[in-house]
């Protein structure tokens, strides 16, 4: 008995360290810390600006409800981060301008607002391909990625996920800096079936030379998380829209 609960601890400090070297890996990605991600001479790094906070609220009916989406605020950018990282999912990411949080605007039983929240995701930027490119174009688009999609437990099954996936596309789709860029996302691979209808795609390890060096080492590191605890991570992605400047 003794021994099985060592073992037990054991696996379980391996997979906390696991998580604190994962997340210790991305800091550096999500906040510039001190730890750098060296680009190839292919792919270098460029820099990115955050899109500006805005108090944009829209509505959607799904399932017999309305969904109503608004820009986070600071409470909701903790509460995101607490719930990613009970989650086991990396809450470093996650910035108050890049936050879509989904709410029930009818329902006055949650957070002081006057609304109930149903869930929250970002499309965060990334970088473009190469540092030499002027303007995005086909050839080297510019990349965001999708990521911090969650939906409340008590909550699912009623469509959350997806008009939440579709209010975030919207926004983005409608950004003039951002609508040209490609949209990428990590899932596992049970739920690669979820973003299919969005367009997206699975993309293969030998295609993943061309996507920002600090997306790869995202997905490096979280396969080697991922696998460790009986999983397996996909990368997908959504190509940009074509360009109706013509």
């Amino acid at each position: 008995m003794l021994q099985t609960r060592h073992k037990r601890f054991r696996g379980r400090r391996m997979t906390v360290l696991l998580l604190g070297a994962y997340y210790l890996a991305l800091f550096g990605n999500s906040f510039g810390g001190p730890i750098r991600v060296v680009a190839s001479a292919t792919t270098p790094i460029v820099e990115t600006t955050r899109r500006a906070t805005t108090s944009t609220t829209t509505r959607q009916s799904c399932c017999g409800f309305a969904i109503q989406f608004r820009s986070a605020t600071s409470s909701d950018v903790a509460f995101a981060r607490k719930t990613m990282l009970s989650e086991f999912m990396n809450p470093l990411s996650i910035a108050q301008d890049t936050l879509v949080v989904a709410f029930d605007g009818d329902d006055s039983s949650s957070n002081g607002r006057g609304d109930s929240v149903l869930g929250f995701g970002q499309i965060r930027p990334l970088s473009l391909a190469s540092a030499t490119a002027t303007a995005t174009t086909t050839t080297n688009p510019g990349y965001d990625e999708l990521a911090s999609l969650y939906v409340i437990p008590e909550q699912r099954t009623r469509g959350v996920g997806r008009a939440l996936v579709q209010e975030l596309l919207s926004r983005h789709d409608h950004d003039e800096v951002h609508k040209n860029h490609a949209v990428c996302l990590l899932t596992l691979g049970t739920t690669v079936p979820f973003y299919e209808p969005f367009q997206f795609n699975v993309v293969s390890d030998l295609n993943m030379g061309s996507l920002p060096s600090s997306f790869r080492f995202e997905y490096t590191a979280g396969s080697i998380l991922s696998t460790v605890l009986g999983n397996e991570l996909a990368c997908m992605i959504r190509p940009p829209l074509p360009s109706t400047n013509e």
